[in-house]
C-alpha cells in the first residue's frame, strides 16, 4: 500500500501554499477550509487555514464600517495591510517547521 506522500508524489520536507483570492462571498473561506480538512483527514498532512479577515477581526475589531473598505481609505488600507502582513509572517512562520504542510 502506498503512503499518503507516495500517491501525491511528495517528499518528507515538501511544502504546499493555496492563495485564494476573489470577490466577497464567493466561497473561498469555505473552499479553504474543505481543503484544508480533506488534506489533513485523508492524507495526514498538516494543515492549516490563515485567514486575512480573522487577524483583522483580532487587530481592528469585527464591527468595521464599509469606508474600512473603502479604496480611497488610505488609513483603512494600512490597516488592511497589515491584517494581510501577520496572516503571511504567521504562514511563513509554520512553513518554517520540519516535514510536509500544506498552509492556505
Amino acid at each position: 500500500n502506498a503512503t499518503a506522500l507516495e500517491v501525491i508524489g511528495a517528499s518528507a520536507s515538501d511544502k504546499l501554499v493555496i492563495i485564494m483570492v476573489g470577490l466577497p462571498g464567493t466561497g473561498k473561506t469555505h473552499i479553504a477550509k474543505r481543503i484544508c480538512r480533506f488534506v489533513s483527514f485523508f492524507h495526514d498532512i498538516p494543515s492549516r487555514l490563515f485567514n486575512s479577515s480573522e487577524y483583522r477581526r483580532k487587530l481592528f475589531g469585527a464591527k468595521l464600517p464599509a469606508s474600512f473598505y473603502d479604496p480611497n481609505n488610505k488609513d483603512a488600507l494600512e490597516k488592511r495591510g497589515k491584517a494581510c502582513e501577520a496572516a503571511l509572517a504567521d504562514l511563513i512562520d509554520y512553513m518554517k517547521q520540519d516535514g510536509v504542510r500544506v498552509g492556505l
